[in-house]
């Protein structure tokens, strides 16, 4: 895992605000893809509908240069996820009439952002169920997993963390 387990911040790059010759616009990623790839590429097509030829192309070009990528179709697009921003610009560079969007890190305090240590951090555009500008989750399974806790102390820690989170945010649910 890239996120949470691999001390791998130093392999990461910012991507900047533009990039390639063209001046392609980055938009700023959300997170880290898949706790492992911090850069993706999303082509025009998608599942039912592509250039078969250009794509073939493409995927020859990402096999050529690098064995670390992910692709993802869907019904609206082609989603390819990198852990190598030199392979990315080489495609960008190389490919800029497939480009939809451009999606990565912008900066070293982007990096820092998106990076968590122990949780799971995602920025949106938008509020979550379009009211709160802040989500934390806790799952209960953890509990059966460690087995550390009585029934009786999970009770008390939901309530100190409930009575926590209700302390710290207005309005919390």
């Amino acid at each position: 895992m890239f996120n949470r387990h691999n001390n791998s911040r130093s392999r990461i790059k910012p991507m900047g605000e533009w990039i390639g010759e063209k001046q392609h616009l980055v938009t700023p990623s959300l997170k880290i893809y898949y706790d492992e790839y911090p850069y993706k590429l999303v082509l025009h097509g998608n599942i039912i509908k592509y250039d078969i030829a250009r794509f073939s192309a493409f995927y020859k070009a990402v096999q050529s240069r690098t064995w670390r990528y992910r692709e993802q179709w869907t019904q609206k697009s082609c989603n390819y996820f990198f852990t190598d921003l030199d392979v990315v610009l080489e495609l960008v560079e190389e490919f800029p009439d497939l480009l939809q969007s451009i999606h990565g890190p912008i900066s070293e305090q982007h990096i820092d952002s998106i990076l968590g240590i122990d949780a799971t951090t995602c920025f949106r555009k938008n509020k979550w169920y379009n009211k709160y500008d802040v989500k934390i989750s806790f799952f209960s399974n953890q509990r059966y997993a460690n087995r550390i806790r009585t029934d009786y102390e999970e009770i008390e820690y939901k309530k100190e963390l409930t009575e926590y989170i209700n302390n710290s945010y207005n309005n919390a649910k």
